[in-house]
This record gives structure tokens, sequence and C-alpha cells, in this order.
């Protein structure tokens, strides 16, 4: 086949956008990355193919976590992305790449977006505050039951039982001793949370996965993890994205529209859940638990 996708079987690639030049394999940013990326050339204009790497998605603690808790079945549910796609681009407030094709096989090809990750070391407030805008929009959209984003099925008292469940599981499957104590507080905690109302929440969340354009956050373009959950959930995990001065405009303009909920019912248990599930690298237990609770400071 001339100019064929690469990674992809004859059949899949028949309802796909014809490639005018090779497709060109993108560098990956991680030593454990789940998938690979190619820019392609197509007669529909540039776009970026994604092809998960099934053994490296079982072997990795995020997607273990992700399809424990929420039942995703990643990456077979890639086939939804098209919805995912349509409620980010009505509800949010970003640019969101439209979806050419996605695939239960572990495939999703995108139209591509000009511009450049951000410079961690370098965000703006007004990039905070964008980001801000883009969460605060998606939160006033709210679910009575949590899950998938595109078929959200669990009711509310499930939320306690799969999360101990979860962290359970991903406990017993780390490579790391956790104190007796520290897993019955958290134990104590899960089980009194109440976690509604649900929204749609980016349990992966970091800065590498937006692009800025002339210093402007302006979109969101690795969409594959969002689920519908406690809301807290996601402000916990910025807890760690988001400086100190960061988290202090991001409250500004999030209690604009929205009352920050007090997180320390839920704190604990939800940074053990997001440091088991390796979401921003951390190996330090004890250091990651003494992050400083930034939303509580005024």
């Amino acid at each position: 086949m001339v100019n064929a996708y690469p990674a992809l079987a004859a059949v899949q690639q028949r309802t796909l956008p014809v490639l005018t030049a090779p497709a060109i394999a993108l560098p990956q940013r991680y030593a454990d990355s789940t998938h690979q990326l190619w820019r392609c050339e197509t007669v529909s204009g540039p776009a970026i193919l994604k092809v998960c790497d099934t053994r490296q998605i079982r072997q990795s603690a995020f997607w273990q976590g992700m399809n424990r808790l929420f039942a995703m079945n990643f990456p077979a549910s890639l086939n939804q992305m098209m919805s995912v796609v349509a409620f980010l681009q009505q509800h949010g407030r970003l640019a969101i790449p439209e979806c050419l094709a996605a695939s239960a096989k572990g495939f999703m090809l995108s139209r591509f977006l000009n511009g450049n990750m951000p410079d961690e070391s370098a965000i703006t407030a007004e990039q905070v505050r964008t980001l801000a805008r883009h969460i605060t929009a998606l939160h006033q959209q709210t679910f009575s039951q949590w899950g998938n984003l595109a078929k959200p099925t669990f009711a509310v008292d499930k939320w306690p039982i799969r999360l101990w469940q979860t962290i359970q599981y991903m406990v017993e499957h780390a490579k790391l001793t956790i104190s007796p104590t520290l897993l019955d507080q958290v134990w104590r905690e899960s089980q009194s949370i109440r976690p509604a109302p649900f929204v749609a929440v980016m349990p992966d969340l970091r800065w590498d996965q937006f692009l800025v354009n002339d210093a402007e956050l302006y979109a969101l373009v690795d969409l594959d993890a969002y689920v519908i959950a406690p809301k807290t959930l996601e402000l916990v995990l910025l807890e760690f994205v988001l400086t100190s001065e960061q988290a202090r405009l991001f409250k500004e303009v999030y209690c604009e529209t929205h009352e920050m909920p007090d997180l320390s019912t839920c704190r604990l248990s939800y940074r053990l859940l997001l440091f088991l599930m390796h979401v921003l690298g951390e190996t330090d237990l004890d250091k990651w638990l003494s992050q400083p609770n930034l939303f509580d400071e005024s």
C-alpha cells in the first residue's frame, strides 16, 4: 500500500483519509509511554495518529487504576472518543482537535492543531486563568452517576466501594510498603466521602497535555483519560500541578462561579490513589503526601 498508515491493518485504513506522504513518527516523551504518535499529511489536511501499545497499557499503573476504578476498558474505550470530543468542544473553553476516526482496536486519528507544549517553568498568570475557566466551565455540567464519560452508569454509593477496592488492588501490585496505619486512615476516610455531584475530570492533567500559541493557552490535545468523577479528585490533583501562586489565581477564577469544596474530607484518599497510579511520576510517598494543601490557603 502506497503511503500506508503505520501500525494499522489494511482493513483499519479503508475509511481513513488518504495519506499524501509517509507518516512521521514523533518522539516519545517518556520511557513508559503507552502509545506512539505519528504526524500524518492527508488529503483532508494534517493529522495525528495515536496507536496504543497494549503491552505497555497492561503494565501501566495509571491505566490499571483507571480501568479498575472507572471500568473504562481502555484502550477499547477509544471507540467513544467522538462523544468525548463533542462534549469537550461544547462545554469546555479550549480548542479540542476534531476526531477523524477512533477504534476499539486502540487507535485514533485527530486533526492536527498548531502550537507548542507550555514551558512549565514559565507558566503565565493568564495561562492559569485560562485553565481555570476551562475547568470551571466543565464543572458546571453535573451528573448524577459516574464512570465512563460517554455513558456514566455507576451510582453514588458505588464510589467509596470502588475507590477502596482500587486502592487495595494498586497497593497489592505496587513495589513499595505502605504502613497499615496509613491504609486504615485512608479506608476510614474513603468510606465517608460524599462524592456527588460528578463532573468531567481529567485524572492525568498536566501542562504537557495542552498547547500554547503566542503565549496563549488555547488547546487541549490529550483527551483519552477523561471520565465522570467527583470534582474534588481533579482539585486534589491540581494541588500538585500548580504552584502556590498559580493555585491562588486558579481559586480566584474558580470561586467566581463555584464554591471551593472542603478537600480535607477526601485529600488523603485521593492523594494515595493518584500516587499509586503514578500520575506525575513521583516515587517518594512521604514527599507526595506532604505536598502543601494549596487550596486551603487564602
